[in-house]
């Protein structure tokens, strides 16, 4: 047995890396939607948020008030990620004033299979700047009527009076799962909010979110270990597909996990897939 120390991937040994990777959804009665936003490139003041979103059905809306007339837009953080790259806005870095309010939307697209129960999962992550503050907040927010109009000042809300969920980012956090279970068949947003404040310091703020996923993945077709665990990659289930199909996330090998893959395994990696080996992975034969 060859073992890989955490992070060491020595695909050439055993893994075909695809060119062209593509994996047959099968049928649920639940939402299946995912978004990993992993390389989907900068946000544009014109669109509030990346345009290769805003071609998938994201919408995305700044409302907000600065005293200067611009703010920060919604854009890819390459490698700030829980894995890989994230979507992330904020910090400022000119005076405010006290009558400064920040909205920022996030639409979801609609999505099939929606209904009421499924869960709504993202990670989430406050930093702070130089003197340890983050006093943006981060709504998640429902339209059971399905409408997206939220209004045109920086504090409407439009057809998304229900919360789901408000995160604060007072003096940061690191990396946290969130769930919250949907209400029915309406339209999801998300939007991050900084409250009046005296001072540019008072004012200073951001989020960044990542690995959304509205209802329940389809199991994986190879296990993934937890930690203390080992587990087999068999040829039973060769060729393993490593992608980030029905989760938003890209496999990951925990701390204090083990994958042995057997002889005569093949495993593929699909495009833009990050294999996060923080445990061990271990060749057979």
């Amino acid at each position: 047995m060859r073992t890989l120390f955490p992070g060491a991937l020595e695909f050439p040994l055993i893994a075909v890396v695809a060119s062209t990777f593509f994996l047959s959804s099968p049928a649920w009665a639940q939402a299946n939607f995912s978004e990993s936003f992993q390389g989907v490139g900068d946000g544009t003041t014109a669109q509030g948020g990346p345009p290769t979103l805003t071609a998938r059905g994201w919408t995305f809306r700044n409302q907000s008030r600065p005293n200067n007339g611009d703010s920060p837009y919604w854009t890819e953080f390459a490698g700030w990620g829980q894995v890989g790259s994230c979507l992330g806005h904020g910090a400022f870095t000119v005076w405010q004033n006290s009558s400064t309010r920040i909205s920022a939307w996030i639409i979801l697209p609609a999505i099939p299979g929606q209904i009421a129960g499924d869960p709504l999962t993202l990670w989430t992550s406050a930093p702070t700047n130089a003197f340890g503050m983050n006093n943006a907040v981060l709504e998640v927010r429902y339209s059971a009527s399905g409408s997206i109009g939220t209004g045109s000042s920086d504090t409407d809300v439009g057809s998304f009076t229900q919360v789901l969920s408000t995160i604060s980012g007072q003096g940061g956090h690191a990396w946290t799962e969130r769930t919250m279970s949907l209400p029915g068949t309406g339209r999801i947003a998300i939007r991050m909010v900084f409250p009046p404040a005296s001072s540019l310091f008072d004012f200073s703020g951001s989020f960044l979110i990542d690995s959304l996923r509205v209802g329940n993945p389809p199991p994986l077709p190879y296990p993934l270990p937890a930690p203390g665990e080992t587990v087999h990659w068999t040829t039973a289930m060769s060729p393993v597909l490593l992608s980030t199909a029905g989760t938003g996330q890209s496999p990951r090998i925990v701390p204090g996990g083990t994958v042995i893959v057997d002889p005569g395994v093949e495993v593929r990696v699909g495009n833009s897939v990050v294999f996060d080996v923080s445990g061990t992975l271990a060749l057979a034969g």
